[in-house]
């Protein structure tokens, strides 16, 4: 009877660690397609908030918000029509939302990743331009956010066949609506 229930025990444990393994070598099968990216933690690296002209976000469900500066001063053009001023928007987080265009914090790289769907990237949440004094543009298609990393999914200029996994950071911008950049009445920080 005691070798029966040892026996028993001795399958379940074998059975336990059998599907351990399976999920180790379903993980580092997943994990090897990521390259590890050290050499460049920041994936729009050569991008500065002085080389930023206007920038240009544009919403899944088709809110617009163009921002551009006018002597250094940001105004927004809103997709309903309306456009607010340099005096009218709050110009500590119009720049802080070009700042966060900057800094997009690169974790990882997918080369080949197949379908766009299962990073929220066939239909983006959000498209963003930028646009350089230089003349030159980058646009990200920014798309879902990995529930167990925490970063986003992104590609650049229009080429999905290499998608990066960017710090969750460059959302924070992306969120607001055209309410959110308005200055306060009497704030200071309009035309500041």
């Amino acid at each position: 009877m005691k070798k029966k229930k040892r026996m028993k025990m001795l399958l379940v444990w074998c059975l336990i660690l059998a599907v351990l393994a399976a999920v180790l070598f379903f993980v580092r099968k997943k994990t090897s397609v990521w390259e590890k990216e050290s050499s460049a933690p920041d994936l729009l690296n050569d991008l500065t908030v002085t080389d930023i002209e206007s920038f240009e976000i544009v919403k899944s469900e088709g809110d617009t918000l163009s921002f551009s500066l006018d002597d250094g001063k940001w105004q927004l053009d809103a997709s309903d029509g309306e456009h607010l001023s340099s005096d009218q928007i709050d110009q500590t987080k119009a720049g802080a939302a070009a700042a966060s265009l900057t800094g997009v914090r690169l974790v990882q790289t997918l080369e080949h990743p197949g379908a766009l769907s299962e990073y929220g990237l066939e239909e983006p949440s959000y498209t963003v331009t930028v646009r350089k004094k230089s003349g030159e543009s980058i646009r990200m298609a920014v798309g879902n956010t990995n529930d167990m990393t925490g970063d986003v999914y992104l590609y650049l200029d229009d080429d999905p066949s290499r998608i990066y996994a960017v710090s969750s950071s460059v959302l924070a911008s992306l969120q607001y609506g055209k309410a959110d950049y308005a200055a306060p009445e009497g704030s200071g920080t309009g035309g500041a």
